[in-house]
């Protein structure tokens, strides 16, 4: 059996970026220390309920660019499965075709834009969480008041 890491998801406010959501392994960023890539906004990794497995698995972002030009100008992401009590972080990548953190499901891509938008190689190691502890943090952020306040005053939404 695979070594088991912890999730923290640490909900932090940037003054560029708005409300964050910090994902930590075992206490470590992940990936912001490098320069490259920043935090995701917390309505976009919790709002979306991206950081959940879901079946078939699917290429989640974790994180956007540093440069401001968002998560389709660079982004780490990772296919997020559930197997045998584990959740897994595998195949880390670079998914160009991505406006948030999951796909566009509108988005309609020829043969080319296809072969463009293939995601690309990051060398970053895969990581299994118990899967009671990693639902149970999906769960703890999800009912922080903070960005669930600030989706509402944003859209208008009462109840998420």
């Amino acid at each position: 059996m695979p070594r088991t890491r912890t999730l923290r998801i640490d909900l932090r406010t940037d003054r560029e970026l708005g409300l964050v959501a910090v994902l930590l392994v075992d206490g470590t960023p992940i990936l912001h220390d490098e320069g490259s890539f920043v935090p995701m906004s917390a309505d976009e990794v919790l709002g979306t309920g991206a950081l959940l497995p879901v079946d078939p698995p699917r290429r989640v972002a974790l994180t956007e660019c540093a440069c401001g030009g968002g998560v389709g100008c660079a982004n780490a992401s990772v296919v997020i499965s559930e197997r045998r009590g584990l959740i897994r972080w595998t195949e880390a990548a670079h998914a160009p075709e991505y406006s948030g953190a999951v796909p566009d499901p509108d988005l309609d891509l020829d043969e080319d834009e296809r072969e463009a938008f293939r995601p690309r190689p990051l060398d970053i190691a895969d990581v299994a969480f118990d899967a009671a502890q990693y639902r149970d943090e999906v769960d703890r952020a999800n009912d922080d008041e903070r960005w669930r306040r600030r989706l509402q005053r944003r859209t208008g939404t009462r109840r998420i």
